[in-house]
């Protein structure tokens, strides 16, 4: 669709931006909030310690991967009028569109030969196994279709010791969930409570099998509520 720059952003064209807890990328967040209200960007800050359950892509080996193959790549001593890739990227930090960017010879040297052989990496270390491999840890894709979430995978991620009438009570909740989220696109406070079990140390806590569905929801409402 679009949409004039002075045209009022529609609800429905609504963005959602999930961040780390870093203090700078927190700070800049907080002092641009009437901005991101304008525009109609909500804002996500991901849990503490929940790589495992909310940020699949970490949990797979392909970051490792890469930087163990770094090492072993370069085109540092091939010239640029040998090496295609090399030769665009070279010409690209002489161009006027990075005009102003200030490196030492040394780091844009490293920048070139880092970017050329980054194709090549990639193409060996981002294949589908590697990649799908943290969404079936944390259960957001089951292992044999690899097309559906799998209850019992997301269920494992719960660092407490759940009970059986634990798994019960939120699995009798998914035909809920899914109205919920149809309905009013994240699941109320009265919902939630209704899926807090308790940890090893007898307090509850909302990690609950399904974290990544109601903690990412729950923080949009959160932050769309602030925001309004």
């Amino acid at each position: 669709m679009d949409v004039s720059t002075l045209s009022e952003i529609p609800a429905e064209d609504t963005a959602v931006v999930s961040c780390d807890g870093d203090i700078p990328q927190l700070k800049a967040m907080l002092e641009e909030l009437d901005l991101y209200e304008e525009h109609k960007i909500v804002f996500n800050k991901l849990n503490p310690a929940a790589s495992a359950v909310e940020q699949a892509a970490d949990k797979c080996p392909v970051f490792k991967e890469i930087k163990r193959e770094l090492p072993t790549h370069t085109v540092r001593d091939i010239p640029p009028e040998e090496c295609p890739m090399k030769r665009k990227i070279h010409q690209g930090f002489k161009s006027d569109k990075l005009f102003g960017l200030k490196l030492s010879h040394t780091r844009e040297h490293a920048c070139i030969d880092l970017i050329s052989v980054m194709p090549d990496i990639l193409t060996k270390c981002c294949t589908p196994d590697k990649l799908q491999s943290g969404f079936i840890k944390n259960g957001m894709l089951d292992a044999k279709s690899r097309t559906f979430p799998s209850f019992n995978g997301m269920f494992s991620t719960c660092k407490g010791n759940p009970t059986i009438e634990d798994y019960d009570k939120i699995h009798g909740l998914i035909g809920d969930l899914v109205l919920q989220y149809d309905q009013h696109g994240h699941a109320d406070d009265d919902f939630l409570a209704a899926c807090h079990i308790k940890a090893e140390n007898g307090e509850e806590a909302l990690r609950a099998p399904m974290t990544t569905f109601f903690r990412r929801n729950y923080s949009h409402h959160r932050c769309g509520g602030l925001m309004q």
